[in-house]
């Protein structure tokens, strides 16, 4: 189970999963030819986060800018919330293993007491070894699967918050071109019409 959490996240959490650039330069180049629904549409289609990002803004880009970097920062948020809910399951297993281990430890040794206080005579030492081996290989056990467990949670909890700043950064800074735009009127779908109106010019 360790080994499958730890290879879905390593592909799911990926700069060309998140953050594709390939679909970054095809919606850049809409916006640059002012295209905006087609813009949206991209993203719509798209299956990524900074594409769920970008179409939430769009959205409500209607309302205003504010509104639209309001509405991609609750998505971003959401994304973020589901990325570190698989990671969760990580932390998970590396706390719940070394009692496991714990639990084995204990049962070794309350199999070995056991011998020593039902045996009439001298216990021999091979039965008692047996208990004791089996405390120690659970233990063993138990640390072998919990700390690739919590080092693996580190550095995908790591990578997830890297990625996810980046995601914003690049969704706001495509947006940003809207800043001195004024309110647009919606078109189908919900994106932004093809030629919002200017603004006054912010301070």
């Amino acid at each position: 189970m360790l080994v499958a959490l730890v290879m879905m996240n390593v592909l799911q959490i990926r700069r060309d999963v998140l953050l594709p650039p390939d679909f970054v330069d095809d919606f850049e180049d809409q916006l640059n030819n002012k295209d905006y629904q087609g813009a949206y549409n991209i993203a719509r289609d798209h299956d990524s986060m900074v594409a769920r990002v970008l179409t939430s803004g769009l959205t409500k880009l209607n309302r205003g800018y504010s509104e639209a970097v309001e509405g991609m920062q609750e998505v971003g948020e959401d994304e973020n919330m589901s990325l570190e809910h698989r990671l969760s399951y990580l932390a998970l297993i590396g706390s719940i293993a070394p009692m496991i281990g714990l639990a084995g430890t204990v049962t070794g040794m309350i199999d070995s007491f056991d011998e020593i206080a039902n045996s009439a005579t001298q216990p021999e030492p091979a039965k008692l070894a047996d208990g004791i081996s089996t405390a120690l290989w659970t233990t063993l056990v138990g640390l072998g699967i919990a700390i690739p467990a919590m080092i693996s949670y580190s550095i995908l909890r790591n990578r997830v918050s890297r990625l996810v700043l980046e995601v914003g950064m690049v969704s706001e800074g495509l947006m940003a071109r809207f800043q001195t735009l004024g309110r647009s009127k919606p078109a189908a779908g919900g994106a932004a019409a093809a030629a919002p109106a200017p603004a006054a010019p912010q301070e």
